[in-house]
């Protein structure tokens, strides 16, 4: 086994960019000189998924993850509870790399690198809820359910 550096960057672009223009989240990208990217909330108002754009402004491949395959086909934009998920699960990776595989889901890939190593990234958006911190203080959030974190 070869001694390689790899940059890996996790960015969450907050629904697809939010108030930023998706040409800076490009530029962020860029810059950050990051080989293998993992995005999270990559659906934007509009409920359109940015990686495209991204990875060709880029040069990179990507992998939707499959959550976004199933929201869209079963109608995201028509259902709000729907349509919240898809923004905040919307994930996908890119990859400056050959993808060689992904997992079941989309949710790892495979990339072979110029050494002709193989290595796997997994791409996770961990979710906001519940957050304890307003647990421990009673605040309503989101009128969920709240978990006892001392159970």
């Amino acid at each position: 086994m070869t001694n390689t550096t790899l940059r890996v960057l996790s960015y969450n672009i907050y629904w697809g960019g939010h108030r930023q223009p998706l040409e800076r989240t490009i530029e962020v990208i860029g810059e950050s000189g990051a080989e293998l990217v993992g995005i999270q909330e990559n659906v934007n108002r509009e409920y359109e998924d940015q990686t495209p754009e991204i990875a060709k402004a880029l040069g990179f491949s990507y992998v939707r993850h499959a959550v976004l395959d199933a929201l869209e086909e079963f109608g995201a934009k028509g259902n709000k509870l729907r349509a919240r998920w898809t923004q905040q699960a919307g994930q996908s990776t890119l990859s400056r790399h050959p993808i060689t595989a992904q997992s079941p889901g989309g949710s790892g890939i495979q990339v072979e690198l110029p050494s002709r190593e193989k290595v796997w990234m997994f791409n996770t958006h961990l979710w906001h809820y519940p957050y304890v911190p307003y647990q421990l203080l009673n605040v309503d959030f989101f009128a969920g359910e709240a978990i006892d974190p001392n159970a």
